[in-house]
């Protein structure tokens, strides 16, 4: 038996069996080390345990597409070398070609959900919602499973016209029932591809006011200053002016003070350049004219005193420590103005009366204020006596 199975007539006979068995061999361990690869790919990518358990499972998924290609594509070349009847060729290249079809609609069905989405979106910087992540992953795999199963269909050279006319009335439909659903997935698509805001940020859309905690596919909600939850239709965001205060870039303080009528010129002239000095000594504000505008001004002349105009920005753009900031520069112009000798004017009235409109009895003083006056005195007329009369 061994001398049989070393003589030239076996290899000669069975020499392309060997090289089948062999090619399959091989195509089994090129696809393990594709499959390797990919995954040592996707786990360089992966940042968080969670994104590396995600990239785990994508592997044993796509494991068998890429195995069945190698596997395919091995049995294709073992019939080309092999002695097999030619009649079977246009039969066996259909089945390659739609294995491989298959195997090529299944890897990106399965990169398309997993990979594909949220590289995009982390490319281009986007942060969107998991939720929109999954639903635009969901849409993408159906329209990839529909490509796969017209292209396989194809290459039988079956008619795929009706399949493609009722997928197009079905989709005519869905679209029409889901129609409110749509318009709001694609408010949400411009938010987020506007880059507008993400969940966290504190916004204002007209009297709303507060943090984002969710944008979904129709609504975003908003939690107010008062703890209160206001959800907003993603339209809204389209056709409103959103304000987004967490990317402001510096807080501005604008202040205008009144400074008594009683300071001197030269008091004046001492707080505005006594402050200006300060502020720009000062870390916590925006000195560099090339980044910001800082005034400190005696602007006005008004009905209560000389009015200090102040407008500067803080270097920070975080509200509380803005407030902070900004509670220090009220405190250290009080200060200054104090050590100045004189004050910050407060609401006064004076009025003045002249003499036509002073009722009886007042009179009014040169202060301004009215005072009481003596009443006169009534005279004393002395009647003279009668005359007698003449006899």
């Amino acid at each position: 038996m061994l001398q049989h199975l070393l003589t030239k007539e076996f290899f000669h006979t069975y020499f392309h069996y060997f090289v089948g068995a062999g090619i399959i061999i091989l195509g089994f361990i090129v696809a393990s080390i594709v499959v390797s690869i990919l995954a040592g790919l996707l786990s360089h990518k992966a940042a968080t345990p969670e994104d590396k358990a995600k990239n785990r499972a994508l592997i044993s998924k796509i494991s068998f597409p890429v195995n069945l290609v190698f596997l395919v594509l091995a049995i294709y070349v073992v019939h080309k070398l092999g002695d097999f009847p030619k009649e079977f060729d246009p039969y066996l290249e259909r089945i390659v070609k739609a294995v491989l079809d298959i195997a090529f609609f299944m890897s990106l069905y399965y990169f398309a959900g997993a990979v594909v989405i949220t590289r995009l979106f982390a490319g281009l910087g986007i942060n969107v919602n998991a939720t929109i992540k999954d639903l635009l992953a969901d849409i993408v795999k159906a329209i990839v499973a529909v490509l796969g199963v017209v292209t396989v269909l194809g290459n039988f050279n079956i008619n795929i016209g009706p399949v493609l006319g009722g997928l197009t009335v079905l989709t005519s439909a869905v679209a029409l029932a889901a129609k409110d659903s749509i318009q709001g997935l694609f408010g949400s698509l411009t938010v987020a591809l506007e880059g507008k805001f993400k969940e966290g940020d504190w916004i204002k859309l007209g009297d709303l006011q507060g943090f984002v905690e969710n944008i979904g596919i129709r609504t975003t909600s908003v939690r107010g200053f008062d703890r209160t939850l206001t959800v907003v239709p993603n339209d809204a965001f389209i056709t409103g002016s959103v304000t987004n205060f967490t990317r402001i870039n510096n807080w501005e303080i604008n202040v205008q003070v009144p400074i008594s009528y009683k300071a001197t010129p030269r008091q004046l002239e001492s707080i505005v350049m006594r402050y200006r000095d300060w502020l720009g000594n000062n870390p916590d504000i925006e000195s560099d004219p090339q980044k910001a505008i800082m005034a400190v001004r005696i602007n006005d002349l008004t009905d209560r005193g000389f009015n200090l105009f102040l407008f500067f920005y803080t270097k920070t753009n975080q509200w509380l420590e803005y407030m902070r900031v900004r509670e220090q520069c009220m405190m250290q112009l009080v200060k200054i103005i104090e050590e100045e000798g004189t004050a910050i004017a407060y609401p006064t009235q004076s009025v003045f009366l002249d003499n036509a409109s002073v009722p009886s009895g007042k009179k009014p003083s040169p202060s301004g204020t009215t005072v009481m006056a003596e009443a006169p005195k009534k005279a004393t007329i002395a009647k003279a006596p009668a005359a007698k009369p003449k006899k």
